[in-house]
């Protein structure tokens, strides 16, 4: 990921690697947040938002 952000902030001065670091920050931030899940931390929020959270996530449930 970083040979990625370097490459394409040499090439466009810097504007890539800012939007590479914004991709690569929503992929591990949806992940992290499936392993939490998966280690048994639960949502804490009305139904509404927890049921919004989970669609959002792509978890059936």
């Amino acid at each position: 990921m970083i040979a990625a952000g370097v490459l394409c902030g040499a090439f466009s001065a810097g504007t890539l690697w800012f939007l590479v670091g914004l991709v690569w920050a929503a992929i591990y931030n949806k992940n992290y947040t499936h392993r939490l899940l998966q280690s048994g931390f639960e949502f804490s929020d009305t139904p509404e938002r927890t049921e919004d959270a989970k669609r959002a996530l792509g978890i059936v449930g």
